[in-house]
């Protein structure tokens, strides 16, 4: 190789590394892509914070909703309690209710018992069931029936023959 050519070549060689260095040192890369992230984060964080500005009446208005519901379920709490002291109240009164029914029923049955008793008091001669004492006639078989007399005393009481 030449002089010249060796001369000329290095030269050139040499103004491609001082211009990659030149470019290097006046704009770098890394530098560069570092401020690119930094400005992309700056504008993500306004945006946020633009929404959170937009947004931040509608979260006042939640805030506030919260608050009142808190406030809406102690009082339903506190009705709940209510009402269920109330039923422990109630409920010795339902069973005793549910006592005296029962014994209205039995009461009911031994009246229908009496009623019968007293009502068909009297048996048919000829058939035999139970009749009302107001028949004249046995509604099982149709005998003609004799009717007990009555007599009154004078002491008031009466005797049935």
């Amino acid at each position: 190789m030449s002089i010249q050519t060796y001369f000329y070549m290095s030269a050139g060689v040499s103004a491609i590394l001082w211009g990659i260095t030149c470019i290097l040192a006046f704009d770098n890369p890394v530098e560069t892509f570092l401020n690119h992230i930094l400005t992309d984060a700056q504008q993500q964080k306004t945006k946020e914070n633009q929404i959170v500005e937009d947004n931040g009446e509608l979260f006042d208005l939640m805030y506030e909703k919260m608050e009142s519901d808190s406030e809406v379920l102690l009082e339903v709490k506190d009705l709940i309690r209510n009402v269920r002291t109330e039923v422990r109240d109630i409920a010795p009164i339902k069973e005793s209710m549910l006592r005296t029914k029962r014994d209205l029923n039995k009461i009911t049955k031994q009246l229908i018992g009496l009623e019968e008793q007293v009502l068909f008091s009297l048996l048919c001669d000829s058939c035999k069931k139970p009749i009302r004492a107001d028949f004249k006639v046995c509604p099982y078989c149709g005998e003609f029936l004799r009717l007990p007399e009555v007599t009154i005393s004078h002491n008031r009481d009466f005797q049935i023959k």
